[in-house]
């Protein structure tokens, strides 16, 4: 196959060119010149830019048809292995944009488009209509792209269009009262960051799906990249402490629906306030304690918004040495 791989194991290799004489031919690239080499602990080949820049050239010089059947086989590849993210965009690649969405809605509560939000919101502007009319729960994947993306116009588009469609669904279809639940999840984060309207939607999607959200995992980032919690929701002049006392009734029911996401949140913003009152012993201690939560629930992006923290001593001891819980693949992280 001319697909121009970056890097690939011989079985897929083998997979996508279905041909006998593939592991022959790697291993004379390999042994002949220096454009492929082997990586014996992954167990991958590598290719030099100079020839998959070539390949690509060639792969591109193919008929469509040729084309969309190789990133379709790559899909098939993406998708035996659990690949959920590289599956979709190689069907994509391949036009297949019904199997995208289908394979989008098989992996719910897979977060990917909370990691390359912008990719997935182009491609959900070039899918046809009638195609996307068939998936509702692809919907509400354009939906959180766009939101993530800070896309108001498109998040304002897909609420339209998931509101008429759950208009449309029958009452007495438990599938639909979830889809229901999910479309105020999504008011929730439309509501953001008026802490009483979203802890509002986010009561009313509890209550109807009876159990977690689909649409996002715990372990996506809950700080949409933000390193301050004050600074996300202090909304009124003179108000900073009532901002925080609506959080903390409000994340009740927003953890038991996104199973504890963003969990030590409130202590993140409390310590910020006392920072900026001039308590730093006390703005180090709630550090310190969240750290501590934020690990327990493995939130990553609070541990992010702690290192940012503008303590007077590092706060990287709160998150233990590198190498040992839940961090531990973690690369180290440096102080502030």
């Amino acid at each position: 196959a001319l697909y121009p791989a970056e890097r690939f194991t011989l079985e897929q290799a083998v997979f996508l060119d279905s041909s006998e004489e593939t592991e022959d031919l790697l291993q004379e690239l390999q042994h002949k010149n220096s454009f492929v080499t082997y990586d014996s602990v992954s167990r991958t080949f590598s290719l030099h830019s100079i020839l998959r820049g070539f390949l690509k050239e060639r792969f591109e010089r193919l008929a469509i048809s040729q084309q969309r059947a190789y990133n379709r086989r790559c899909g098939d590849w993406h998708l035996s292995r659990d690949e959920i993210s590289s599956a979709v965009a190689a069907y994509y690649a391949a036009g297949d944009y019904e199997k995208s969405l289908q394979v989008m809605e098989e992996g719910m509560s897979n977060h990917m488009v909370a990691e390359n939000a912008h990719l997935f919101v182009r491609f959900f502007k070039t899918c046809p209509e009638e195609i996307l009319d068939r998936h509702v729960g692809a919907g509400f994947k354009y939906a959180l792209a766009a939101f993530i993306a800070n896309d108001a116009p498109t998040f304002a588009w897909c609420l339209d269009w998931l509101t008429k469609k759950c208009a449309s669904l029958p009452y007495d279809d438990p599938e639909s009262r979830v889809w229901r639940g999910e479309l105020h999840t999504l008011h929730g984060l439309e509501a953001f960051n008026d802490i009483e309207a979203m802890g509002g939607h986010f009561r009313q999607a509890y209550a109807m799906l009876g159990g977690h959200t689909r649409l996002y995992g715990p372990k996506s980032s809950w700080s949409l990249g933000s390193p301050s919690v004050l600074f996300m929701f202090y909304r009124d002049s003179g108000g900073l402490w009532g901002n925080l006392e609506q959080l903390r009734r409000t994340l009740p029911d927003y953890h038991q629906l996104t199973q504890h996401h963003g969990a030590s949140c409130a202590q993140i913003m409390e310590a910020e306030i006392l920072f900026m009152r001039g308590d730093f012993a006390g703005a180090e201690i709630l550090c310190h304690k969240a750290a501590a939560e934020a690990e327990k629930h493995e939130q990553l992006s609070m541990i992010f918004c702690i290192l940012f923290f503008p303590t007077p001593r590092p706060l990287s001891r709160a998150i233990g040495p590198p190498g040992k819980g839940w961090l531990a693949n973690t690369p180290p992280m440096p102080p502030n």
